[in-house]
C-alpha cells in the first residue's frame, strides 16, 4: 500500500519541482547536437505557434498569430497574410470583388526590398477593366514602364507590366482564359 502511495506521489512532486524548474515562456529548448537546437513556445503572447531552429548555419524561426503565419530567417523574412495588412500601401488600387488565391497576400522584407505580393483572381470578362485599371493607376502616378508585354490567343490571353518611381517597384502579371484571369501584384520599396 506505501508503494502505490509513493510512487504517484513521488511522480507529482517530480513534476511540480520540474515546473518550477524550467520557465516555459522562453520555450522548452531541445537540443538536436552540434550545437543545434529547436525551441518550441517562447514566443509573443499573441503567437500561437513559435517554433525556432537554431545551427552552426543561423537560426530560423516560424510563428502564427492564427491571422497570419510568418518565417525569419538569415536572409530575411516572409509574412504570410489572410487579410489585407493596415500597412499596405493605400494608393495601389485593388478590384472589388476579387477571389483570393493561394497566400493572397504575401509580406516580405530582405536587405534590398520591402513589401507585398497579392495574388487574386477575377471573372474573365473584367480583364480589360483590371488592366485599365493598373495602367491608368501607373500613368496618373507617373510610374516609368521598365517592361510591357502581352499576349492572346487561343490558349487565353495574358499581361504583364514592370514599373518604377524612386525607390518602389511595381508589377503585375495578369493571364487565364475563359475559366477565369489571375492576377501577381507586386509592390516593393527599395532600401
Amino acid at each position: 500500500m506505501k508503494r502505490i502511495v509513493f510512487i504517484p506521489l513521488s511522480l507529482i512532486v517530480s513534476i511540480i519541482f520540474l515546473t518550477g524548474c524550467f520557465n516555459f515562456g522562453d520555450g522548452f529548448k531541445i537540443p538536436l547536437g552540434d550545437g543545434e537546437s529547436v525551441t518550441i513556445g517562447g514566443g509573443d503572447d499573441d503567437e500561437i505557434i513559435n517554433i525556432s531552429f537554431e545551427g552552426e548555419e543561423g537560426s530560423v524561426n516560424l510563428s502564427s498569430d492564427g491571422e497570419s503565419f510568418k518565417y525569419e530567417g538569415e536572409d530575411g523574412k516572409v509574412t504570410v497574410h489572410r487579410d489585407l495588412p493596415e500597412d499596405f500601401p493605400a494608393d495601389v488600387p485593388i478590384p472589388e470583388d476579387i477571389d483570393p488565391v493561394g497566400n493572397f497576400i504575401t509580406e516580405f522584407e530582405d536587405d534590398t526590398l520591402t513589401g507585398y505580393t497579392l495574388s487574386y483572381a477575377i471573372a474573365e470578362d473584367r480583364f480589360d477593366e483590371v488592366r485599365s485599371l493598373y495602367e491608368n493607376y501607373l500613368a496618373d502616378n507617373n510610374y516609368s514602364i521598365t517592361n510591357k508585354s502581352e499576349a492572346s490567343g487561343d490558349a487565353g490571353n495574358g499581361f504583364e507590366v514592370e514599373a518604377e518611381k524612386g525607390n518602389r517597384k511595381f508589377s503585375i502579371l495578369m493571364y487565364g482564359d475563359t475559366n477565369g484571369q489571375f492576377i501577381m501584384l507586386h509592390v516593393a520599396e527599395e532600401k
